[in-house]
């Protein structure tokens, strides 16, 4: 082969080696954007997964901490309606001895104007209708007889009246009793209740 024709010959080859160099060259190239371009949709869709996480993170505290604050309002409103209602419910002992004691009082001063009463009553009759001694003196006796007999029955019925208040009393004293445990039991719900809801909030606070 004339050397012209080698030289034709090499530089084809050169060039067409040029050429392969140039498209490998590209074919990197153009790979090197799509490893590229797929980090960055990579990058994008994990920081909007980030961002929707994140939002959704915040809205979640936030309607922890809604949910809180109403368990904590709840809670404050009903402690403070379970105190109103037990200060406007609670007789104090001393009321009650007191009320009693009133009571006491007037009957006895009602007792007491209702002998006066009838004692003045008999004594204007037997007055009026007994003039000379005689009569008088057995006018007396009637008095004193009806009144001996006025006093044993007030007595008897006073008598009747104190087995009656005592019975009174201690069916009182047994219904203060019951009361007295209904509130308890009552106090004791509110109180289970408080420690459920306190439970609760606990478990709110921790998640």
């Amino acid at each position: 082969m004339p050397p012209q024709d080698r030289f034709a010959k090499l530089r084809e080859y050169e060039d067409r080696l040029a050429v392969m160099k140039s498209g490998v060259k590209d074919e990197a190239r153009a790979a090197h954007i799509v490893t590229w371009q797929a980090k960055s949709d990579e990058k994008l869709r994990h920081l909007t997964v980030q961002r929707r996480f994140e939002a959704a993170k915040q809205r979640r505290e936030s309607d922890l901490n809604a949910r809180r604050q109403r368990l904590a309002e709840k809670l404050i409103a009903e402690d403070a309606a379970l105190k109103d209602e037990l200060l406007r419910s609670r007789e104090t002992p001393e009321q009650r001895r007191a009320k009693l004691a009133e009571r006491a009082r007037q009957l006895a001063t009602k007792r007491e104007s209702r002998r006066q009463e009838l004692a003045a009553q008999l004594q204007e009759k037997a007055f009026e209708e007994n003039c000379d001694v005689l009569r008088q003196t057995h006018s007396k006796r009637i008095l004193y007889r009806t009144l001996d007999e006025r006093s044993a029955q007030i007595e008897q019925k006073m008598a009747q009246r104190i087995v009656e208040e005592e019975e009174t009393r201690m069916f009182a004293e047994m219904n203060e009793t019951q009361r007295l445990k209904a509130e308890q039991r009552h106090l004791d719900d509110k109180q289970r209740d408080r420690e459920r809801r306190q439970a609760t909030i606990k478990v709110l606070d921790q998640q």
